[in-house]
């Protein structure tokens, strides 16, 4: 194992006493990402039950077959990690899964009807939204929540989209990530694929699919 040598021991000390269950509190700390597969093969090799303990999202996502979201000590969801990702049961679970982090855009919601909920904003057009078994009310304030991977920039406007101007561009080999202001001042976070070609400065519009959308009550 790629372990260090305290991590080693220490492991090899309870693995010889063959439990059934395994907690780590933090192992990791952040030191070394490549010990991640080296705790996941031990996971495998043991059949063991491990409980887990830790604050960061790619631990918790790439790890776990099953994670328990806490905050202040109180459970706020619990599932397999694509589960929470694609349906964040909250603004709190959705913020602490996916990187970069969802954004949060503040829209009122215009119209409700069984299947759909209308949302708008001086930022954004009226468009219809799956409320994803939720409910809301005419005139509320929300959150739309967007990841920056479901986030379009174009030259051009384009609808369901916001508009904004660059300015921040970092290029990281595989992907893109923006940094967009829009009008009202807010940033949004964009990821696109590494050959699209934006410029500091420039005027883009974002667009998103209304079906990878989630609405979250402030």
């Amino acid at each position: 194992m790629a372990l260090s040598g305290g991590q080693r021991v220490a492991i090899g000390r309870a693995i010889v006493r063959h439990p059934k269950e395994f907690l780590f509190g933090e192992p990791l700390s952040n030191l070394d990402a490549s010990l991640r597969m080296e705790i996941a093969k031990l996971h495998k090799q043991l059949g063991a039950t491990m409980i887990y303990v830790t604050h960061d999202q790619v631990e918790a996502m790439t790890l776990a077959d099953k994670i328990v979201v806490l905050k202040d000590g109180l459970v706020q969801q619990v599932g397999a990690s694509m589960e929470l990702f694609h349906n964040p049961a909250n603004r709190f679970v959705a913020s602490f899964l996916g990187s970069p982090s969802m954004n949060f855009i503040p829209v009122q919601v215009a119209d409700v009807k069984d299947d759909a909920v209308l949302v708008e904003s001086d930022e954004l057009s009226p468009v219809w939204i799956l409320p994803r078994g939720k409910s809301y009310t005419k005139g509320q304030n929300v959150e739309l929540g967007i990841r920056p991977q479901y986030i379009e920039p174009h030259h051009e406007r384009h609808a369901n989209s916001f508009s904004g101007h660059i300015v921040l561009i970092e290029r990281l080999g595989t992907e893109t990530v923006l940094e967009i202001k829009l009008l009202n001042g807010q940033s949004v976070i964009a990821c696109v694929s590494q050959d699209e070609v934006f410029d500091i400065g420039e005027e883009a519009s974002l667009s998103f699919d209304p079906e990878r959308v989630h609405i979250f009550a402030e």
